[in-house]
This record gives structure tokens, sequence and C-alpha cells, in this order.
């Protein structure tokens, strides 16, 4: 008879596995049912398609149901994070043809990687930071014939970690002040601007009590870091 009812119960449970892990959740039993889109997104971005798609199969092997959510909801959501860039040629002062990428808005990066950290439980008040506000680090990285411009968040818990970090200008040529000036001047200024008064992004304020009504962002340009 125990045969019987342990029969029954399998064969109700591999009719809903995902019902039934969750309803174990809820029990006190701790059953993975899928990951959260924050996991899966963060797993995608550090590995090829074809890695993440033979990740997906293992789990899927030896869990018995698909946590990772399938390839079309993540090309979704990987499309909502896809930034507008501009394409084009500029030349410099002293005569050199630059050919560059670089992002349409500023606002929107700022606004979708503080968001990004935030919802991922990056964000940190730093003992050398002042409370409610956000501290940004603009730099040029130069390797090969490329120079790139990245932007950071320095009040968050893994600072120094390139996956936390968005590309936002890119060209071929000499990494001199010139050049800087003429692909790059454009993005920091206005990174600039839209730091001046930060609560025109409309973030998500800190849980720690503000010191000020006005949100303000610090921003650090800094065109030597190599």
């Amino acid at each position: 008879m125990s045969d019987g009812l342990h029969s029954q119960r399998v064969n109700n449970i591999s009719r809903d596995k995902v019902g039934y892990a969750a309803a174990a959740e809820e029990a006190g039993l701790k059953v993975v049912t899928r990951f959260s889109r924050e996991t899966v997104l963060s797993l995608r971005a550090i590995m090829t398609l074809k890695m993440w798609r033979t990740l997906k199969r293992v789990f899927t092997a030896e869990v018995g149901w698909d946590v990772f959510g399938s390839v079309g909801e993540l090309e979704k959501d990987l499309k909502k994070m896809e930034f507008a860039y501009d394409c084009g040629t500029v030349t410099s002062s002293t005569g050199e043809v630059l050919h560059f990428v670089r992002v349409d808005s500023i606002k929107e990066v700022v606004t979708q990687l503080v968001n990004e950290l935030r919802k991922a439980g990056e964000i940190v008040e730093l003992d050398n930071l002042k409370s409610d506000h956000l501290w940004l680090h603009a730099a040029c990285d130069k390797g090969g014939k490329s120079t790139k411009l990245i932007l950071q968040v320095i009040n968050q818990r893994s600072r120094h970690s390139m996956d936390l970090t968005k590309l936002i200008g890119y060209y071929e040529g000499k990494d001199n002040r010139v050049n800087l000036e003429a692909v790059f001047g454009p993005l920091l200024k206005e990174l600039q601007e839209c730091c001046v008064n930060i609560s025109l992004l409309e973030l998500e304020r800190p849980s720690i009590p503000p010191t000020s009504h006005r949100h303000s962002a610090l921003v650090n340009p800094d065109e030597n870091s190599k």
C-alpha cells in the first residue's frame, strides 16, 4: 500500500515539477524552481551563448527541469539592457582621422547601471564617501590600436570588477589628449551635466537617511588611467 501511495506521489509530481518544487519551498524545503533573472543575465554576461546553453542543459539534466528559462526570455531581457550607440568619424586638431563608437545617451547608461547595481545588492555606503551621493569614475584604457572609455560606480561592493563596468566609447588611434578630447569630450561633458543634479534621473534613493534634499553625483574623469 505504501508503494502504491509512493508511486501516486511520484506521478503527481512528475506532471507538475515546478509547481511541486514551489510548494516545497513554501513548506521550508530549499528546492530551486528557477534561477532569478539577475542570476541568469549575470551568467550570460560572462560566457558565450554556446557555453550558456551547455550549462543550461547540464542543470536541466541534473535537476530535472529548466532552471534557466528559455533562450527567448533571455534575449528579451538582454534587449532591454542594450544601449544605442553612435558611429562616426572625427578629425582632431592635429589632422588625425579617428573612427569612433560612443553611447548615444549617458543618462540612459547611468540610470541603467545604478539600477542594475542596486537590484543586485551591490550599492554600499563607504566610510570615506558621503551617503546619498553617487560617485562615478570615467577612465580611458589603451589596448593595441584602440582606446576605450569606461564608466564605473565607485560606491559599489565589487568596484574593481570589469563585469560591472560599462563601455561608453571606443576609437582607433593615438591616446593623446587632443584625440581624447575630440572623441570623448562630448561624452564627458554630458556626464558632468547630468551629474550636476542627479535627481533628474529619478534613481531610487538609498535606504540611508539623506543629508540633503538634492541628489548629487561626483564624476572623476581620469584620462591617464591605463
